[in-house]
C-alpha cells in the first residue's frame, strides 16, 4: 500500500464537498491559520479538513520529517544528489547553525561582498545575469521585484530553467 493512499483515499471523498459553502464559514479561516515567526499562513481556502490534516500529520511522521529538518540544522547531507549540506536554514539564522556552518556561511556571503566591489570598481554600467534554477531563481527574483527595479544601479536579467 502506498503511503500516500489515506490521502488520495481523502481526496476522493473530498470531491463530494461543496467547499464554496464550507470555506465561506468564517470560524474556519480561524481553525485554519497557523502563525510563527511574524508570518500567518493561512490554510482555510485549502481543500483541508480534519481527517486530511490528520493524515497529512501522519505522512510526516512517517516519512521522518523532524529527523530530517534536525539533521538539516545540524549541517548534516541532506542532498545525496550533490552531497553536501543545504545551507537554506544557516543562511536565515546563522545563530542557529553548527559552527562549521556559520563559517561556510559567512566565508560565502564575504565572497559576494568581494564580487559586489570587483563589480562595482570595474564594471559600473554593466548588467548583471543571475542564473538560477528553482528556489535560486525564485528568492533573488523576489528581493528584486520587492526592493523595485528603480532601485536598482544596474538592468538585471533572470535566466532559470
Amino acid at each position: 500500500m502506498s503511503r500516500f493512499a489515506p490521502l488520495q483515499q481523502l481526496a476522493k471523498l473530498a470531491a463530494a464537498t461543496d467547499w464554496a459553502a464550507l470555506c465561506a464559514q468564517p470560524e474556519r479561516a480561524a481553525a485554519y491559520s497557523y502563525e510563527a515567526a511574524g508570518l500567518r499562513l493561512d490554510l482555510g481556502r485549502e481543500h483541508l479538513n480534519e481527517s486530511s490534516m490528520a493524515a497529512l500529520r501522519a505522512l510526516a511522521v512517517e516519512v521522518g520529517w523532524e529527523e530530517a529538518r534536525r539533521a538539516q540544522w545540524r549541517g548534516d547531507v541532506v542532498n545525496p544528489s550533490e552531497g553536501r549540506a543545504v545551507l537554506h536554514g544557516a543562511l536565515r539564522s546563522p545563530q542557529r547553525a553548527p559552527a562549521h556552518i556559520q563559517a561556510e556561511v559567512e566565508a560565502a556571503e564575504a565572497a559576494l561582498h568581494k564580487l559586489l566591489a570587483t563589480l562595482e570598481q570595474g564594471c559600473p554600467e554593466h548588467a548583471v545575469l543571475h542564473v538560477g534554477i528553482g528556489g535560486s531563481d525564485l528568492g533573488p527574483r523576489l528581493a528584486a521585484d520587492v526592493a523595485g527595479r528603480s532601485a536598482l544601479r544596474r538592468p538585471l536579467y533572470f535566466l532559470n530553467n
